[in-house]
C-alpha cells in the first residue's frame, strides 16, 4: 500500500513538471497587447504595444512609446507568472529605475493570454490581455 502511494507521489510530481514546461513553451512568442484594464476601467494602448517572451526565459516588451522597451526575465510557477525587471541606470551610471517584480495570475489559451495583476502595491488592480502574433 504503502508503495502504490509513493508511486501515485511520484508519478503525479513528473506530470506536474511536465505540465509546466508544457505551459512555458506554449507562452514563447510574440503577444500583441490588445487591451489594458487598471481597476476596472479600459485603458489607452500605444500602437505596437507587444511582449514577447523568449525560450531562455527572458522577456522584452515595449508597452508604450515614451517609455522605450524594457526587458527582463519570466517563469511559471503552476498558473502564476513572475515578470522580473533589472535596474536601469543612465548613460552616466545612476540608477533610474529600481528592480522590479511584478506577479500575475494568467490564463492561457492557444491565442489569447490573460494577466491578471496579483494583490500586491501597485498591481492588484491591473489586467492585460494579449494575442498571440501567428505568421
Amino acid at each position: 500500500m504503502r508503495v502504490f502511494f509513493l508511486l501515485g507521489l511520484i508519478g503525479g510530481l513528473i506530470t506536474g513538471c511536465a505540465t509546466q514546461v508544457k505551459e512555458k513553451k506554449e507562452l514563447e512568442g510574440y503577444w500583441i497587447l490588445e487591451e489594458v484594464y487598471s481597476s476596472g476601467l479600459q485603458q489607452q494602448i500605444s500602437d505596437g504595444a507587444h511582449i514577447v517572451f523568449k525560450g531562455d526565459g527572458t522577456y522584452s516588451a515595449l508597452l508604450n512609446a515614451e517609455s522605450g522597451p524594457m526587458t527582463g526575465k519570466w517563469n511559471i510557477q503552476s498558473n502564476v507568472m513572475k515578470l522580473w525587471q533589472p535596474e536601469i541606470t543612465d548613460m552616466h551610471g545612476d540608477r533610474s529605475i529600481e528592480p522590479y517584480m511584478s506577479t500575475w495570475q494568467m490564463s492561457l489559451s492557444e491565442n489569447w493570454l490573460i494577466l491578471d495583476g496579483l494583490p500586491t502595491y501597485d498591481m492588484q488592480h491591473l489586467k492585460l490581455v494579449l494575442h498571440r502574433k501567428v505568421d
